[in-house]
């Protein structure tokens, strides 16, 4: 069965309270160090939360079972929330109808048009024959053609308005849409869910930890030597071997970047080519493991 590939680190340590007696000293075979017990922990791990209140409708997880980035783990109750989303959607369609709808302009444009034609006809007529139209009735006909000037901008200013409310029924159903997603918990990394905090039918606050999850084809090696038995320069970049269980594990290289006097370690990338093989089965946070520095 194929293993995975571990790049595991030791730091040096020079003056610092870890350096005690009980620190591993390397034991040097042919140039190569072993430092054992070295502590395989945890990169990533998450408290994944509830992100809005409300009952738990749905949790349909175990301890112990592999989960997918973004793979739905649980259901916050969302009936609620689905109604306001069918009311937003409704309001979103009367303002779409009002808003794409001219009849209202086009009918005061027309209106324009007739009144100040009628106005313009009665100007002519009294030219021609004065004293046919009265003075009072000019002014009648011009007043009525400037109001309808006025109610065809009223006209045109209410169809801006319904698209700008168009556009804010929209937003508006975005967001009980967002509101909806937020109520799906959802793993937020590949890894195995190791804890269920919540069961079905209890109420959660949002932010409460509902499940969590870690992963695991991603680790880290730690541990610690004195600085007086390997030299920085000699760690950096250095291939080397983990042995886990007693069987190794080979890595490409080491690191030694850290500046502080303190126990540190660098990120292990592990793959596989089954989810059985060692690499989960025995490289499991809180394991003791050796470190080979090699040549």
């Amino acid at each position: 069965m194929k293993a995975g590939y571990l790049l595991a680190v030791v730091g040096i340590l020079a003056g610092s309270p870890y350096a005690t007696a009980q620190t591993p000293t390397p034991a040097q075979t042919g140039g190569q160090y072993r430092v054992s017990q070295c502590l395989v922990t945890l990169i990533d791990e998450v408290e994944v939360p509830a992100r809005e209140p409300g009952i738990i409708t749905e949790l349909s997880v175990k301890e112990g079972m592999r989960v997918k980035k973004g793979q739905q783990l649980g259901q916050v109750n969302d009936r609620d929330t689905q109604s306001r989303l069918k009311a937003a959607k409704s309001d979103l369609e009367i303002s779409k109808a009002q808003a794409e709808n001219e009849a209202s302009v086009m009918a005061a444009e027309a209106t324009v048009g007739v009144a100040t034609a009628e106005y313009e006809k009665s100007r002519s007529i009294n030219a021609t024959e004065s004293g046919a139209v009265s003075n009072f009735e000019l002014e009648r006909l011009r007043l009525t053609a400037v109001r309808s000037g006025y109610q065809a901008e009223v006209a045109k200013l209410e169809q801006l308005v319904a698209k700008l409310t168009w556009n804010v029924r929209a937003a508006q159903v975005e967001s009980v849409e967002n509101e909806l997603l937020r109520r799906k918990i959802a793993a937020p990394l590949d890894g195995v869910l190791i804890r269920k905090y919540r069961d079905v039918g209890e109420w959660v606050n949002a932010g409460d930890p509902v499940c969590r999850v870690v992963r695991m084809d991603r680790l880290r090696v730690e541990g610690m030597v004195f600085a007086k038995h390997v030299s920085r320069a000699e760690i950096k970049g250095r291939p080397v071997s983990v042995e886990v269980n007693w069987s190794e594990v080979e890595t490409p290289h080491s690191t030694a970047s850290s500046p502080t006097p303190a126990p540190w370690s660098t990120a292990a990338d592990t793959t596989s080519s089954s989810p059985n093989s060692i690499t989960h089965r025995s490289t499991e946070s809180g394991r003791c493991v050796r470190v080979w520095m090699l040549k």
